[in-house]
């Protein structure tokens, strides 16, 4: 577990599922993980147990959790994992609006580039942001992150094509 100020960014548990179980069938965010169908409750109790070893699995779903009160309040997710390259993408996401532009996503990144530094031994991360996302590219760009590259007509949303921004950050 990585200990901040206000959260904590644990493993998951079995008894995320539930809660994990309505962010990841959200409609509203599928675009962000390019979901394109939803999810069972097998599905996500057999993603909580199979996924355990970031260097075999190549990625990491934290649970941020609201230290005071011990509540989920979102994900962050370490994904696409190179370890001969040290690098790894890196996904948030506050499910809640009442628990957004609160300080917890960039609480979060801080903690998590210290981990991706000291202990994964990472050179940098990457974020992959939509063009129209401009509160995501604030909070990465506040953590230090610079767009590097843009790709055209990326994401499919509804009946239309939007371009995304990528963002990377030098950790050494």
């Amino acid at each position: 577990m990585l200990q901040g100020e206000r959260i904590a960014l644990r493993q998951m548990r079995s008894a995320d599922s539930e809660i994990l179980l309505q962010w990841e069938n959200d409609p509203n965010n599928w675009h962000l993980s390019q979901t394109t169908r939803a999810y069972s409750k097998a599905d996500i109790d057999q993603f909580i147990t199979n996924t355990k070893d970031i260097y075999l699995d190549e990625q990491l779903r934290l649970i941020i959790e609201l230290n005071e009160e011990e509540r989920p309040i979102g994900t962050l997710d370490i994904f696409e994992c190179d370890f001969h390259n040290k690098r790894g993408g890196l996904g948030i996401l506050i499910a809640d609006k009442k628990d957004r532009r609160r300080g917890f996503a960039y609480e979060s990144i801080e903690m998590v580039k210290i981990y991706a530094r000291d202990v994964l031994k990472f050179n940098q991360l990457f974020a992959n942001i939509l063009k129209s996302n401009e509160e995501s590219q604030a909070l990465f760009e506040k953590a230090g992150f610079v767009k590097c590259g843009e790709k055209k007509a990326w994401v499919k949303i509804a009946e239309r094509y939007e371009d995304e921004w990528m963002y990377q950050l030098i950790l050494a």
